[in-house]
């Protein structure tokens, strides 16, 4: 068997809308899909943004963590930004030390502002047993992120912020972990090819 940790980025970029309905819940329809198709191993869920935190601890309640999955958003992470870094790390303290079931991150993204340590992390996170793979969401054109009281983000010139999404990062990523690089919008197609990935 194997045990998975989903790391759902839940930062002001996923809110954007270059994808329909948004980037944050494109993601979240995947991750329920990706929970359902794996039923029997054991899954634990991750919020990450600028920190990141255990979200639930590995289980095979499967119904709470499409609950948690469902609810999710960026007001559960004060400290905004995307550091998928702290995600990687989070999982060692995850994993039980003494199971013998095979390791697998999920890391489901838009991929943007994920800073210099990460691919580095990813390769010694790799060489200490764990596989990484990424799901991309969000189109590199870019957006606008919505405000939920009306208008759009700005930066401290008073601009308006662009989100650009990066999937060719999370596919160096991914490589770094050993793993393979997925497309949310790509769907039920997707899903069931990162199943097979993890069932190896």
């Amino acid at each position: 068997g194997a045990d998975i940790l989903l790391a759902l980025d839940i930062s002001q970029s996923m809110l954007a809308k270059d994808v329909s309905p948004s980037r944050l819940e494109q993601a979240k329809t995947f991750a329920q899909n990706l929970v359902q198709a794996l039923e029997g191993e054991r899954i634990g869920l991750i919020f990450f943004a600028g920190d990141a935190f255990p979200q639930m601890p590995l289980s095979t309640d499967y119904d709470a963590l499409i609950m948690f999955i469902r609810n999710a958003g960026p007001e559960f992470i004060a400290d905004q930004g995307t550091a998928a870094v702290s995600a990687i790390e989070l999982t060692s303290r995850m994993f039980e030390s003494n199971s013998p079931a095979g390791r697998g991150l999920v890391i489901i993204s838009d991929g943007e502002n994920h800073g210099e340590a990460v691919v580095p992390q990813a390769r010694k996170a790799r060489s200490d047993g764990l596989v990484i793979h990424t799901v991309s969401v969000g189109e590199t054109a870019g957006a606008n992120i919505p405000l939920k009281t009306g208008g759009y983000k700005r930066d401290g010139m008073g601009q308006v912020v662009r989100t650009k999404a990066n999937p060719a990062f999370l596919s160096e990523l991914a490589k770094a972990g050993g793993g393979d690089a997925f497309e949310a919008g790509k769907g039920a197609s997707e899903v069931k090819a990162l199943v097979k990935e993890l069932n190896r």
